[in-house]
């Protein structure tokens, strides 16, 4: 395929049989297309006066190689790079080292932005490769990609959610948008009678048909960027919980064709008060 441009919206690696999987999801001008790279090795980098120590250290792990690089540290000496097939392997090997008082360079850089930022991008970039079409995105499982002065057109969309002060209830969704100069208003109502309102209003008799009407919805309008008011660590948190309730899934992801679209949680402090989330695209 001819080379097309846009902008990345999010990253993330996995680890597989082959090595380090690499997705990335880009706002182009045709729409979003996730890119797979496969088959990725996680590396650090140590000085020549450490290696010997290093590789008697890493003597009991596998799936590693070393390489002499014509590199050097901020002190001038040479430096050698570890590649391992396993970013898990790579972090537990890392701690290991660590302990020993040795000191990996870089290891704490994940693969995906190293693989950005051995090419030189900072956002926009180009890309090529198979594109396989499905109805709200594009797939590429063999991208190949290079920087880009792409400036990207992002369609954003503003949340809001209403709940019950203690309980676990959901009464409403409100969404707001702006696109070429044409506002959207709607609203998303738990109700058992229609409500006179200037926006949109849909009634639905639960939760659930309400969650369920609001992610089909999202999936249609498609946005490359959500945000509110607290955002995380209420509405979407709050939105997570009513989906576990309800033993369904917080479907805000793109890409659920392919089954990439899971949303991971993890906390940034001991109490679990502040949180951050990837949803995928």
């Amino acid at each position: 395929m001819t080379a097309q441009r846009g902008f990345v919206l999010t990253r993330q690696w996995r680890d597989t049989r082959e090595g380090v999987e690499l997705e990335f999801w880009i706002a182009s001008a045709d729409g979003p297309v996730q890119l797979v790279i496969p088959a990725q090795k996680s590396v650090f980098f140590n000085n020549n006066d450490e290696h010997s120590a290093t590789e008697l250290a890493l003597r009991d792990y596998s799936g590693w190689t070393s390489k002499r690089l014509p590199m050097q540290d901020f002190s001038m000496r040479p430096v050698w790079a570890y590649y391992f097939n396993s970013q898990r392997t790579m972090r537990t090997a890392r701690d290991f080292l660590i302990a020993q008082g040795l000191t990996p360079l870089e290891s704490d850089i994940n693969p995906h932005d190293r693989f950005l930022m051995e090419r030189g991008i900072r956002g926009s970039l180009s890309f090529r490769g198979h594109l396989q079409k499905y109805q709200y995105y594009a797939t590429i499982n063999q991208a190949s990609v290079a920087s880009s002065d792409y400036q990207p057109d992002l369609k954003v969309l503003s949340i809001d959610i209403e709940t019950a002060m203690q309980e676990l209830s959901l009464y409403s969704i409100g969404v707001y948008a702006k696109s070429n100069g044409k506002e959207l208003r709607k609203v998303f109502m738990v109700a058992s009678s229609a409500v006179d309102a200037d926006v949109g209003v849909e009634i639905y008799p639960n939760e659930k048909q309400l969650l369920t009407a609001f992610f089909d919805w999202l999936e249609v309008y498609d946005p490359d960027i959500i945000i509110g008011w607290n955002l995380i660590n209420f509405d979407l948190w709050f939105l997570e919980r009513l989906c576990q309730k309800y033993h369904m899934p917080l479907a805000i992801g793109r890409g659920k064709k392919n089954n990439s679209s899971s949303v991971h949680w993890r906390n940034l402090d001991d109490e679990g008060d502040r949180r951050a989330v990837l949803i995928p695209g």
